[in-house]
């Protein structure tokens, strides 16, 4: 995995984000919501998207803290997509 190195931060700014708003409950509320809805291709691709990248990623490190790592690491959209699946499987979120 291109991002590797990344990991753990991220995963732990996954866990601090779902914290702040409203705990594990409240986001697995919202991942039956999505799932009951059938709006989405993938299913685990869109949970990761919501949680972990445009959640976690997009609100601790802002926009231009996501480019810069994709910058530093040389990858693109399949491999932070990689990234924020592991994570939001290891969390159990999906």
């Amino acid at each position: 995995m291109k991002l590797q190195a990344e990991y753990a931060r991220i995963k732990g700014y996954t866990e601090l984000w779902i914290a702040y708003n409203g705990g594990m409950e409240y986001v697995m509320e919202y991942v039956e919501k999505v799932r009951k809805e059938g709006n989405y291709n993938n299913f685990e691709v869109r949970i990761a998207n919501d949680i972990v990248k445009y959640g976690a990623m997009y609100h601790i490190m802002g926009v231009n803290g996501v480019c810069d790592m994709m910058d530093k690491y040389g990858c693109n959209d399949s491999h932070l997509t990689t990234l924020c699946v592991k994570i939001a499987k290891e969390l159990q979120i999906i």
